[in-house]
């Protein structure tokens, strides 16, 4: 079922699996991930990663569907797809963006995310603006602010 309010997510790729996904593919077809059971079509993922304590931001994807392994090779027409997870999700066909890595250093410490209690909350940064990438493990709803912030970055 659509939903009329629809998530702008925030999925961290630890930099291995960004190395790997970066190593095979240029555009951000499809995310796989255990955390997409939250995930609708028309929703949005934003894929960043943490190198060195530096957050970038790597992808945009536009959900279309949300489908298990099988169903993503299917839909993708790809006789394997990476990752090993319960579900991926595939980008709207024609909306499909490039990998790259932007720095997100100048404003890490303004993003802001929903939490499960209503309440908004921040990333936490060390003396140096640095990110521990621990805080990025659960997937995160970005409040309208950061996705402000993310256009902006993947604009430029």
């Amino acid at each position: 079922m659509k939903r009329a309010n629809h998530q702008n997510l925030l999925l961290y790729w630890t930099p291995k699996t960004t190395d790997d996904v970066l190593s095979r593919e240029d555009t951000l077809e499809y995310a796989a991930s255990d955390q997409f059971g939250r995930v609708s079509p028309g929703d949005v993922i934003w894929v960043v990663t943490v190198r060195a304590g530096e957050l970038f931001l790597l992808g945009k994807l536009y959900v279309g569907e949300v489908t298990d392994r099988n169903g993503a090779m299917k839909r993708l027409g790809k006789k394997d797809v990476w990752g090993d997870k319960k579900f991926y999700a595939i980008a709207i066909p024609g909306m499909v963006e490039p990998l790259r890595e932007i720095s997100l250093s100048d404003v890490a410490g303004q993003l802001v995310f929903k939490s499960r209690s209503g309440k908004s909350s921040r990333l936490a940064l060390d003396a140096e603006g640095k990110v521990n990438a621990q805080q990025l493990q659960t997937m995160r709803i970005l409040e309208a602010s950061s996705v402000d912030l993310f256009e902006q970055m993947w604009r430029l």
